[in-house]
């Protein structure tokens, strides 16, 4: 059975839960699926505070890791990933923006999981006209620097308010393409990660900032422990 966890931040379930609700059926159609839901902000309602604790001193430090660590293992247990937002203001909701915040210290230049370089990744948006494409480039820009590859999204315009009030043949079209990036996000989670050049450069860069760092530094001696300082890499773990 696959686990899929999924990151809601719309206050409201309404245009795009209702999407993510069609996305879960469409991979159920595809094989045993289990769902693990978050909402925000209600299981995340606080604001990053900039303390720099989780970067400088680790993660368990943070002052709100009560809330953030629950979110934190279901993702790291699951096999993929959703991130679903209402366009607000041509980019993301201000609920996804403060929990991504919290992860600044899973950055690759920092300390990035290593069970997230293996996970697929969909990234779902619903506007009442414009800023799909743009809300989904702020996600997918973060989950890239925690290492994740195998990266899809699907965004609607909805032009509606609400699914029912789509116009038959149009709401068809969606539906197809909807059920295409579901089946495309399902095959992908026995994959194996396929990080593109840039990454892999940037992953050299990366590694030889910690080789510099003293003997000791928070990053150093994580990379140390994951052998990615000589040489290894997270995504062939």
């Amino acid at each position: 059975m696959k686990k899929i966890c999924i990151i809601h931040s719309g206050p409201r379930k309404k245009n795009t839960y209702a999407t993510v609700e069609k996305i879960k059926q469409s991979l159920l159609r595809q094989g045993e699926v289990s769902f693990t839901e978050f909402f925000l902000p209600h299981d995340a309602p606080c604001f990053c505070t900039g303390c720099f604790a989780c970067i400088l001193k680790g993660r368990e430090l943070c002052p709100h890791r009560t809330q953030i660590a629950p979110i934190e293992q279901a993702m790291l247990e699951a096999d993929g990933l959703i991130f679903s937002t209402p366009v607000y203001v041509m980019d993301m909701s201000g609920q996804m923006k403060a929990f991504l915040d919290h992860f600044g210290h899973c950055f690759t230049i920092h300390r990035p999981f290593p069970e997230l370089f293996q996970k697929s990744a969909l990234v779902v948006t619903t506007a009442a006209g414009a800023g799909n494409r743009e809300a989904a480039q702020s996600i997918r820009r973060v989950l890239s620097y925690w290492g994740i590859s195998k990266l899809f999204e699907f965004g609607i315009a909805m032009r509606a308010a609400s699914w029912g009030d789509i116009p038959p043949e149009r709401s068809r079209k969606l539906q197809k393409k909807l059920d295409t990036t579901a089946v495309r996000f399902f095959r992908s989670l026995d994959r194996p990660p396929h990080p593109g050049i840039r990454f892999r450069l940037m992953f050299r860069v990366m590694r030889a900032i910690n080789q510099r760092n003293p003997d000791g530094h928070i990053d150093k001696e994580y990379w140390r422990a994951q052998g990615w300082l000589n040489g290894g890499c997270p995504w062939k773990s």
